[in-house]
């Protein structure tokens, strides 16, 4: 965090270090470092981050087939869920059919659960992101 004195001290020290490894690094190696200094990890979508890892692992020499495989099929299990939730969700929001009698409403239903996915991004809150899409979707009239 900002204004915590030993990690702006370690950001001022490792930042330096490793933009001279992203340099000396293959093309590869270099853009997932210059893409970890611009924005980290933990400040990414853990999705988003996750399907970024996959594309990295993969170029990678002794990637494991075996773990590669399984990560794309827990992705794409994932993102048929999450299609399948967004369905549940655009249902949901057309039966309501609020823009008919509130013209100012506006159909951003994707951009809701997409809010929604990032803040319950684990399989298992299914029920939570569908709930989490609604909300949202009434505070952003």
């Amino acid at each position: 965090m900002r204004g915590e004195d030993i990690l702006d001290e370690a950001i001022a020290f490792a930042r330096p270090l490793l933009e001279s490894l992203a340099m000396q690094s293959s093309p590869h190696l270099a853009k997932h470092i210059n893409d970890a200094l611009s924005m980290p990890f933990h400040r990414g979508l853990p999705r988003v981050e996750a399907r970024k890892f996959i594309d990295f692992y993969e170029e990678e020499d002794s990637h494991n087939e075996t773990l590669l495989k399984f990560a794309k099929l827990d992705y794409n299990r994932v993102q048929l869920l999450h299609k399948q939730e967004l369905g549940v969700v655009s249902r949901w929001w057309k039966e309501l059919d609020l823009a008919k009698g509130l013209p100012y409403v506006r159909d951003r239903i994707a951009e809701g659960f997409f809010q929604s996915a990032g803040v319950q991004f684990e399989p298992d809150f299914a029920l939570s992101r569908i709930l989490l899409t609604s909300v949202f979707r009434y505070w952003h009239w």
